[in-house]
């Protein structure tokens, strides 16, 4: 199981690493977004939680709206 909670602020999602691929969908995820802004916190042995923060830049939303489609988009297939 997978949650995601978006706020201005950017959006966080859990990761349940006990489904298969949940961890190579996390790393994915942290590369499309960019090391930079991703946050991993260890919730426990079997979750993680990244949270993925904007640019200080706002010039940069309109990209991070793209990557975040398809983070997201990921998570639905």
């Amino acid at each position: 199981m997978t949650t995601v909670t978006a706020s201005r602020d950017g959006f966080a999602i859990v990761y349940d690493l006990r489904d298969p691929g949940a961890w190579d969908q996390a790393n994915r995820a942290r590369s499309t977004w960019g090391k930079l802004y991703t946050d991993v916190y260890t919730l426990d042995a079997d979750h993680i939680v990244l949270v993925f923060r904007p640019a200080a830049d706002p010039s940069w939303r309109d990209w991070e709206q793209v990557r975040a489609r398809w983070i997201l988009g990921e998570l639905a297939a």
